[in-house]
C-alpha cells in the first residue's frame, strides 16, 4: 500500500489489503474479508519494533554505501584487482613446455642422484651447501665446548 494512502487510517485498516482499507476509508464496510493480509509500510501505527529496526538497519546500509573509502583502502582494492587481472589475461609470449625435457633427463637410469642429476651447477651448489653445513656443525661444537670450559680470570 501507498504510503500516502496508509498513514491517515487506523491499525486495522492498514493490515488490510489495499482495496478493502481503500473501502474502509471510503467509509464503506467490505463485504467480504480480504484475499492476503498486507501489513503497511509506512507510518508508526501497526508498526512494531520490528519495522522500525529494519528502518534503521536500511539507513545504516544506505550511510556506510555513501561514506567515501579511506585512501589506502582504495589503493589496497586497486592493487588487488591489478594484481588478479596480470593472472587472469593469458601472457603474450607463449613458452616452450619443457616438461617432457626434463622427464627424460631426470628419468635416465647414469647412477647419479637426483639432486646431481641437472649438471655442473647442480654439482657446484651440492658442495657449497656441504661445506656450509659442516663448517657451521664444527662452529657450533667449538661454541659449545668454549662454553662449557670457560677461562680462568687471572
Amino acid at each position: 500500500m501507498a504510503p500516502e494512502r496508509c498513514q491517515g487510517l487506523s491499525a486495522s485498516a492498514c493490515d488490510l489489503s489495499s482495496a478493502a482499507a481503500l473501502s474502509l476509508a471510503a467509509g464503506r464496510a467490505a463485504s467480504q474479508p480480504p484475499a492476503r493480509q498486507r501489513p503497511c509500510k509506512a507510518g508508526t501505527e501497526g508498526e512494531g519494533q520490528r519495522g522500525q529496526e529494519r528502518r534503521r538497519q536500511a539507513t545504516r546500509r544506505e550511510e556506510r554505501r555513501a561514506r567515501p573509502r579511506p585512501r589506502t583502502m582504495q589503493a589496497l582494492l586497486t592493487s588487488r584487482v591489478g594484481s588478479l587481472r596480470s593472472f587472469a589475461t593469458s601472457t603474450r609470449h607463449q613458452m616452450k613446455n619443457k616438461v617432457p625435457e626434463h622427464q627424460k633427463l631426470f628419468q635416465a637410469d647414469n647412477g647419479l642422484p637426483v639432486h646431481l642429476k641437472g649438471g655442473m651447477m647442480d654439482g657446484l651448489l651440492y658442495r657449497l651447501t656441504m661445506a656450509i653445513t659442516v663448517f657451521g656443525s664444527c662452529y657450533s661444537v667449538f661454541s659449545l665446548v668454549r662454553a662449557a670450559f670457560p677461562q680462568k680470570n687471572k
